[in-house]
């Protein structure tokens, strides 16, 4: 072996020698210990690397046979760990330089992108869905209780991960275990501006979920006025009904009159 290629590989193990010291000594990276959050004592090595985002380290111990099916006491995988640190640029540079890649060897290693692309989308870490997208990630994967990414993003008010997820195909009435879609999510919060993107994708405005609750209904018994405006400019019925009888008007519960245009499309007249 040539010198030089002698003298890297040594420095390439001396790297990966203190950054194993650094896992041990629970240290996010070299020189800021007691300035940013270590890794939880009893992890395993891989998952300690993986948080830290420490590629080199992370490829060293695929390569030594370490499991990507690892997991800490709440079930998080490395892949994970990894979408939940947000280490977007790290991510890039892994996945689209010519070195050592260390995503790409969780993935190749088996790691499914899917549910880590809901949690991305929950957290709205743009830059971590685009990779795990580019991965294969199903953008209509659902968790257990039957969310979608574009459910969580949408309950999160992630508008950026919401046009990502819709533009890569992501079904806009997808149905969770309650029978709401990401309209209705949107629409619970508040969170007009999703909303409206929803709808202009195609989403529909009426659709109705557990107790037969549209988005109206949810907009309106918290008060949202501005989502409620929204909703019946798109054509929202306000005179559908829940499975106990209710309009959009009797569904509210947190203010003494619904909103204007609510009251007028009820056949109210404003209060003078």
């Amino acid at each position: 072996m040539e010198p030089s290629r002698l003298e890297s590989s040594a420095q390439d193990l001396a790297q990966v020698q203190q950054e194993l010291r650094w896992v041990e000594l629970g240290s996010e990276d070299p020189g800021s210990r007691g300035e940013k959050p270590s890794a939880p004592q009893g992890w395993g090595r891989l998952l300690q690397a993986v948080w830290s985002g420490s590629p080199g380290l992370v490829t060293q111990l695929l390569r030594q046979g370490a499991s990507v099916d690892e997991r800490d006491a709440a079930g998080r995988t490395p892949l994970h760990l990894a979408v939940l640190r947000g280490h977007a640029p790290l991510l890039h540079l892994l996945l689209r330089r010519g070195h050592a890649k260390a995503l790409r060897l969780l993935l190749a290693h088996g790691a499914r992108a899917d549910s880590a692309l809901g949690l991305a989308a929950g957290l709205g870490h743009l830059e971590v869905m685009e990779v795990l997208l580019d991965h294969g990630a199903d953008p209509d994967a659902r968790d257990p209780h039957g969310r979608s990414a574009l459910h969580r993003a949408a309950t999160g008010g992630h508008l950026p991960a919401v046009h990502l997820l819709v533009a890569c195909g992501a079904a806009v009435d997808a149905r969770d275990s309650l029978d709401f879609t990401p309209l209705h999510r949107a629409a619970r919060g508040g969170l007009a501006e999703v909303a409206g993107h929803l709808l202009d994708s195609g989403a529909q405005v009426n659709a109705a979920g557990w107790l037969h609750k549209t988005p109206l209904h949810l907009a309106a018994e918290r008060n949202h006025r501005v989502t409620v405006e929204l909703l019946l400019s798109r054509g929202a019925s306000p005179t559908l009904r829940t499975q106990w009888g209710e309009t959009a008007q009797t569904a509210r519960v947190c203010q003494p009159q619904p909103p204007p245009a609510l009251r007028g499309s009820l056949g109210q007249a404003e209060p003078h």
